[in-house]
């Protein structure tokens, strides 16, 4: 293997360590991607599968171009710290609700039945507290499953 293939597949290795690798906060629960998160309520525990968005493009990406999300399927955003988010929904097709986390990973926010945009500028959602985790998931499925603020994703 010559001088260019080597550089090549180092720089390989590296990337994929680089993105592998999750602040320790983050590393105790994330899951894999379209594993299980289980949210524990007062009605007991509520799991969905996930699709994880850990990575800015991925952040800005989101569900957009996404004409349906199965029923039992949400995207999880993990960020490396807390901080004000605010979500909008360009090119997004579908209504959906919007689960914000703590770093505990306490429901801190929900916004309900957020709509797509139909024309720019697109409105912003979210709270005015800080948050590490944000859950998409299709519109109703927060109520349908009992979510209330103060409930937790459980390890």
């Amino acid at each position: 293997m010559d001088v260019k293939g080597i550089l090549k597949q180092a720089l390989f290795v590296f990337v994929v360590l680089l993105t592998t690798c999750g602040t320790p906060e983050t590393a105790l629960f994330l899951p894999k991607e379209n594993s299980t998160i289980t949210l524990l309520t007062d009605a007991g525990p509520q799991a969905l599968r996930v699709e994880i968005a850990d990575q800015a493009v991925q952040w800005q990406r989101g569900l957009q171009g996404r004409a349906k999300l199965a029923e039992d399927l949400g995207m999880l955003f993990v960020f490396p710290d807390a901080r004000v988010r605010k979500f909008w929904m360009r090119d997004t097709s579908i209504p959906l609700d919007l689960l914000f986390f703590n770093e505990q990973r306490e429901v801190i926010a929900i916004q309900h039945n957020v709509p797509p945009c139909k024309e720019e500028p697109c409105p912003t959602f979210g709270p005015d507290t800080s948050a590490q985790y944000v859950l998409e998931v299709n519109s109703g499925w927060a109520k349908e499953h009992g979510i209330k603020l103060g409930d937790k994703i459980g390890q």
